[in-house]
């Protein structure tokens, strides 16, 4: 039997890309996923196979429930395919990798220069619509691995800079003071004072230049 045309009125708490039941003049109970561009309460329009000869004079086919999650599309002209989510959300994951294992030799060649690829792939995830972001689950976890990777080394990389500039930093006042222990670890080490008390710094006795 020829699938015949239904018309049905889009809920209000369903948004494009979700699916919600409806019932068909023939009592079918049919799922249809909202196109993105429809709004809610307008009309879609889906095929079905009836199960009997369809009457043009019944009513429109009303909605029943709550909107579902489902693999099959029944109707919805102009909404995108399961089939296209799921290559869309592997092949998103995909460069996801990819550009993880870039970063991953561009930190260990030229530093920071990694963190760059590590923070575009949540950046792009981040800027794709809500509905775009849930039909991509594949995405979402590789740039919860880049964003996480990227604000580790960040951390890191920041400790071991304040590491640096504190060494340094007591390295050059250990040079210009004199503590008591400085010739218990180099005995050639020696603190040098004026006759009035001023001093002068860490010299070497002479017996250890010969």
């Amino acid at each position: 039997m020829a699938q015949q045309q239904c018309e049905v009125r889009i809920p209000d708490n369903v948004l494009p890309g979700q699916k919600f039941i409806a019932t068909t003049p023939d009592g079918q109970a049919m799922e249809v996923e909202v196109p993105f561009g429809a709004t809610s309460g307008s009309q879609i329009s889906f095929f079905y196979t009836p199960l009997g000869n369809c009457e043009t004079n019944e009513p429109l086919p009303t909605v029943v429930g709550q909107p579902v999650i489902g693999q099959v599309v029944m109707g919805g002209s102009g909404g995108i395919s399961p089939d296209s989510t799921i290559g869309g959300d592997q092949e998103a994951a995909s460069m996801g990798w990819v550009l993880y294992a870039i970063g991953w030799f561009m930190c260990c060649c030229c530093g920071p220069v990694g963190l760059i690829f590590w923070a575009a792939v949540p950046c792009m995830f981040i800027c794709k619509s809500k509905t775009e972001q849930r039909n991509h689950p594949k995405e979402k976890v590789v740039a919860m691995v880049n964003c996480i990777t990227c604000a580790v080394c960040t951390v890191l990389g920041v400790l071991v800079l304040v590491y640096i500039i504190v060494l340094m930093a007591t390295g050059s006042v250990e040079d210009e003071t004199c503590e008591a222990d400085v010739e218990l670890n180099d005995g050639c080490k020696t603190c040098s004072y004026s006759t009035s008390g001023e001093y002068f710094g860490r010299r070497r006795y002479s017996r250890c230049w010969n």
